[in-house]
């Protein structure tokens, strides 16, 4: 029998439980124990990330209202939230980007014009590159996560999300 890994100290922040996730996932690995994946709420919520999740809003907030504006617009990004690209097409379902092997996530935008859930490239760009996949859209954000069906019809809503004061992004955290 594998002795069990000592735990790891509590983390303080979402970013710093990512980091603890995937460190406690290669202790686990090391020991043969199964590792629980982080959730997609465990990315996205700490100070950094939000910050740069109210940037990719608030350049893409006219295309949520205007149905002719199709511009989806796109950020890589690294551990704890840190910027590592960013990226912008004017087409719909469409954005051309060469993705940071360092990236832990991307995140991307969709227009009014286009559903607000993830598409079966949303899930194909996650399962190419495993990693994270997330859509912003006027009202929520939605994972498309490394290893799911690209054909699923079962979403999975992270949070529901609107503009605030200064352009800060306001979340409603789904339960996961």
């Amino acid at each position: 029998m594998a002795a069990r890994p000592d735990p790891l100290p509590q983390a303080q922040t979402p970013g710093e439980q990512v980091s603890a996730a995937l460190k406690l996932q290669s202790a686990q690995a090391q020991n043969n124990i199964p590792a629980a994946p982080p959730t997609p709420r465990s990315y996205l919520d700490n100070p950094e990330a939000i910050a740069n999740l109210s940037a990719l809003y608030s350049k893409a907030v006219g295309t949520f209202a205007n149905p002719r504006l199709n511009a989806e617009h796109m950020i890589a990004v690294g551990q704890d939230g840190k910027l590592l690209g960013e990226y912008m097409d004017n087409q719909p379902d469409h954005i051309k980007a060469n993705i940071p092997t360092d990236s832990v996530f991307i995140v991307h935008s969709h227009p009014q014009s286009v559903m607000p859930t993830p598409s079966p490239q949303d899930y194909q760009t996650a399962n190419v590159h495993q990693k994270p996949n997330f859509v912003i859209s006027r009202t929520a954000i939605y994972a498309a996560m490394p290893g799911t069906d690209p054909n699923t019809r079962s979403h999975v809503k992270v949070a529901d999300i609107s503009q605030g004061k200064g352009g800060k992004l306001q979340i409603n955290w789904a339960s996961q």
